[in-house]
Formats: C-alpha cells, structure tokens, sequence
C-alpha cells in the first residue's frame, strides 16, 4: 500500500509540475503580476516535496 501510494503521489506530482511550469512561463511571457509569480512558484515548491514524499514511500526500505 506504501509503495502504491508512492506511485501515485510521483504521477501526481509530474504531472502538476509540467502543467505549473507551462502556467509559469505563460504568466512570465505574458501579464502575470507579481503575486501570481510567486504563487506560482509556490505551487512548483510544493509539487517538488509531494515528489520527494512519493520517491521516498517507493524507495525505502521495508521494515521487519
């Protein structure tokens, strides 16, 4: 179940990084104020801890 939740928290995670990095540049190309640019960084801040959280849960090791 560890492992299964790991996974999911990976896609999870990719998948919202990639859609934030193309909101991001949009928003910096484009008219995105200053707080939207920092929300927005926030955002790929936490996507990058929900990756390590779901790479830690799928490669630690098990107890016994």
């Amino acid at each position: 179940m560890r492992k299964l939740t790991g996974y999911i928290l990976l896609a999870v995670s990719i998948i919202g990084g990639i859609y934030l990095v193309f909101v991001f540049f949009d928003q910096w190309l484009g008219s995105g104020t200053t707080t939207q640019l920092l929300l927005d960084g926030g955002a790929l801040v936490a996507a990058f801890i929900v990756f390590c959280v779901g790479y830690y849960l799928v490669t630690a090791l098990e107890r016994q």
